[in-house]
């Protein structure tokens, strides 16, 4: 049986100056590098030894200048104006744990500087992502005057525009792709802006919102402030999946130190409400655990608990809110195990899988177009049932991808070429959301595949590292945590071990992982690997990435398997 994907060895690189970089690496207390482990640095642009120390000790001073940011010091200077004045400031957020993070950033920043500031979360349901013109026709009777959005509104020119008309300022922050022109507002910061300076694009919404509270505490004399938002950012980061390099690794390592050592009250009353330890606490605990319960609440209703939960200051108020999260996504994995069921009988044979199911919740099409992705190795498209916010019915849904294929410029070349396809739309290369009108739903599905046909994407590889003994595994397990946190990135890296099978078994809550044991006694877990064909005395060779992990109060070795092939 061959692999599922196609493998093939890396091109060995060869790090210059590596006996330095060992001898660098003893002086700060770190464990002489296994070699896999400098070729794999090697691999990821890492050739100088000042390079490899400053990612594996980041420090805050390698962190950019706020001020460098395009509209900074303008949007900074208009906010301490309001303040002055007493104005009415309104932070419009998001539902997704970018975006609350990024509004609980920025109103607790506002709040301890004595602004007159509230928040809005749109209701992903009712009024849909981002700031609208009925969001604008709320906060006029709420008597805001300054309008301050934060991971959105890079798209919002009808909003901004009737913003504008009632005389209200807008100070727009955001970190998605912006289009050909960009809305009317005040000042717009967004580091993909043409003309913006700022040294690293890949930042997500909630990072600007600390650039932005860092900007305004060093305006104002009180410089430091922000490093009290760091747990949030690390959140986001990871949450958002943001590249685990440059000012990004700094904020993820700082964090998860802060949450491990003297987590804030509403982070230790999340992960008692999870039934975490601290002392396992690492960037899959955000990703997998603590994102998803965050997530959940805005997924399938207000994202008003999870924003409650970033913003709470007792220890019982931030439990109450952290049950209330935990309760929300056990719910939603529910609703997300029947879709998955259900997308499974709707595969076609088409290039992109557009799915159209409207009994799904639409809170959970994201999930389950990335589900389909890793399933059939296929850009997906979940669309259900759904409204704008003035009542019109759409098809609403989420777009995932594999690298290689942008579905913002898929998204892009499809509205080109039929402008009224999208009611509206928006993203990244690899995530994205849209809406239709149901009489262009045909039109966008051949559309859809007109683009992937067009596009040259090249034989998919995948690289592995290095073929090692099945004995080199633990030692890499030691050895892999040095280089830690990983990610969208930096990822770990995979390497390739032959074995002979000697034991199988199947677990989990819902028996859909399988374990099985080499005749050498190595542990190889396969996640949601249920259904392969693995037997006791198949050769094998398997793809993996290895590590440790803490589990019921010990240290556990982790050899995951991506991917295997029968000899």
């Amino acid at each position: 049986m061959k692999a599922t994907l196609n493998w093939k060895p890396l091109e060995p690189i060869t790090f210059p100056q590596e006996r330095l970089l060992q001898q660098q690496l003893k002086r700060s207390g770190y464990p002489t590098l296994h070699p896999h482990l400098i070729t794999h640095l090697a691999v990821r642009g890492f050739h100088q030894v000042k390079d490899v120390m400053a990612h594996l000790f980041p420090t805050k001073e390698q962190c950019h200048d706020p001020f460098l940011m395009k509209g900074m010091k303008e949007t900074v200077e208009a906010l301490e104006m309001a303040i002055i004045s007493g104005e009415h400031i309104t932070v419009v957020g998001d539902y997704d744990v970018d975006g609350i993070s990024a509004t609980a950033i920025a109103v607790q920043t506002l709040k301890k500087l004595g602004a007159n500031v509230d928040y809005y979360i749109p209701h992903r349901k009712r009024e849909g992502y981002g700031i609208k013109a009925s969001v604008v026709e709320n906060l006029k009777k709420r008597g805001t005057k300054i309008i301050l959005t934060v991971d959105n509104g890079i798209s919002a020119h009808e909003a901004i525009r009737l913003a504008k008309s009632y005389g209200m300022t807008v100070l727009l922050t955001d970190h998605h792709h912006p289009g050909e022109t960009l809305p009317e507002a005040d000042v717009v910061i967004n580091p993909h802006q043409e003309g913006c300076p700022y040294p690293f694009k890949s930042i997500c919404g909630g990072l600007i919102a600390f650039k932005l509270a860092q900007a305004l505490f060093d305006y104002m004399g009180m410089s430091g402030e922000e490093d009290a938002f760091i747990e949030a950012t690390a959140l986001c980061t990871v949450a958002d999946v943001m590249p685990l390099v440059d000012e990004n690794r700094y904020f993820v390592v700082e964090g998860l130190k802060r949450m491990k050592s003297k987590p804030s009250v509403p982070i230790q009353a999340l992960m008692k409400a999870l039934g975490m330890d601290p002392k396992g606490l690492n960037e899959t605990s955000i990703g997998f655990y603590m994102g998803p319960a965050l997530n959940a609440p805005g997924r399938l209703d207000s994202a008003e608990e999870s924003l409650k939960l970033l913003l709470s200051q007792t220890k019982l108020e931030a439990l109450i809110f952290a049950n209330v999260c935990g309760e929300w996504n056990k719910k939603r994995q529910v609703l997300a195990e029947a879709a998955k069921k259900e997308a499974e009988t709707l595969l076609t044979d088409h290039p992109v899988q557009v799915l159209l199911m409207p009994s799904v919740d639409e809170g959970l099409a994201g999930i389950l177009a990335g589900q389909l992705v890793e399933m059939t190795g296929k850009p997906a498209i979940v669309l259900t049932k759904g409204k704008t916010d003035t009542g019109k019915e759409v098809y609403k849904g989420s777009a995932r991808t594999f690298s290689g294929f942008s579905l913002y410029d898929a998204f892009a070349a499809v509205e080109k070429k039929h402008p009224h396809v999208f009611v509206n739309w928006g993203g990244h290369a690899e995530a994205a959301g849209l809406s239709l009108d149901p009489a262009h739903f045909d039109l966008f599905h051949a559309a859809i595949q007109e683009v992937y046909e067009a596009t040259e994407l090249g034989v998919s590889v995948n690289e592995y590292l290095a073929t090692i003994f099945e004995q080199d595994m633990f030692t890499l397990c030691d050895h892999m945590e040095c280089l830690a946190p990983f990610g969208h990135g930096f990822p770990r890296p995979v390497f390739r071990v032959e074995c002979v099978v000697g034991e199988v078994s199947i677990f989990g809550p819902k028996q859909n992982h399988l374990r099985f044991f080499s005749v050498n006694g190595s542990e190889f877990t396969l996640f949601r690997g249920a259904d392969a064909n693995i037997q006791v005395g198949q050769k094998l060779a398997v793809y993996v990435t290895v590590g440790k992990s803490y589990f019921a109060g010990r240290d556990k070795y982790d050899i995951l398997v991506s991917d295997y092939e029968v000899l």
